[in-house]
């Protein structure tokens, strides 16, 4: 349960529509829609492997057939609500 805490959404995000959801092909597509960062994305991946070598054969797989592209960053010197 104290991994959870680990995950911090992006400020600002859209709540995406249920077409965006269904075009969603991997946990990493829904982190993207959903405004998480990539390296919350790429935690969830080892987290779930509990850090074992698949978790990043399948980060990897699902990086180079995402159809969500990543989320865009805050401006260096914007401050974050993390």
């Amino acid at each position: 349960m104290a991994a959870r805490g680990r995950l911090h959404k992006v400020d600002n995000t859209v709540i995406p529509s249920d077409s965006d959801l269904d075009d969603a092909q991997s946990p990493l597509d829904l982190g993207r829609l959903y405004g998480f960062t990539e390296d919350d994305i790429a935690h969830f991946y080892s987290f779930r492997r509990h850090g074992h070598h698949i978790a990043y054969t399948e980060y990897v797989r699902d990086l180079e057939q995402a159809r969500v592209p990543p989320a865009k960053t805050a401006p260096a010197g914007t401050p974050s609500d993390r």
